[in-house]
């Protein structure tokens, strides 16, 4: 299996793993959501992975004969996570040690989903341009996404 197809099966598998938005689980129910501790360690996994997939899909992006339609699977996993993102920054995660999101995240909750809400916007647009083999696009739009990486973390993430 390629790279770029284990992070992208790993994000897909962990951006459908039950706390996406928009699941049929009932949040209220605490046998149902993991708890605080899951919920940040399921985060960090994810941000691993994105940054591992978001490298894998530019690297297969630099050969100017691949088709960037095969980077799909990939971008959609990231799109998944992007969707979640917001929903692993539940109150109850704010206390938990071995992070890095500073308090602002809860503190400043309209501004950090904001955030979240162009980073995913911007993944959008890489799918977008992915899908119809755009490469101007794409690397424009992987800019952005990147750019959209780095914003979130300057306001919300403790070097």
């Amino acid at each position: 299996m390629s790279r770029l197809a284990l992070f992208a099966a790993s994000a897909a598998f962990l951006a459908t793993s039950g706390v996406t938005a928009g699941n049929s689980a009932d949040p209220t129910n605490s046998a149902e959501r993991p708890d605080a501790t899951d919920l940040v360690a399921l985060r960090q996994a994810g941000m691993r992975m994105m940054v591992s997939t978001l490298a894998a899909v530019g690297r297969g992006a630099e050969d100017e004969t691949a088709l960037l339609k095969r980077t799909g699977f990939a971008i959609g996993g990231l799109q998944r996570f992007a969707q979640a993102l917001p929903s692993l920054y539940g109150a109850e995660t704010a206390t938990v040690a071995g992070t890095r999101a500073l308090p602002e995240v809860w503190s400043d909750k309209e501004s950090f989903e904001a955030r979240a809400a162009e980073f995913k916007s911007a993944v959008d647009t890489l799918g977008a341009a992915a899908a119809a083999d755009d490469r101007a696009a794409f690397t424009q739009a992987l800019e952005s996404t990147k750019g959209a990486c780095k914003a979130c973390h300057d306001s919300f993430r403790a070097e």
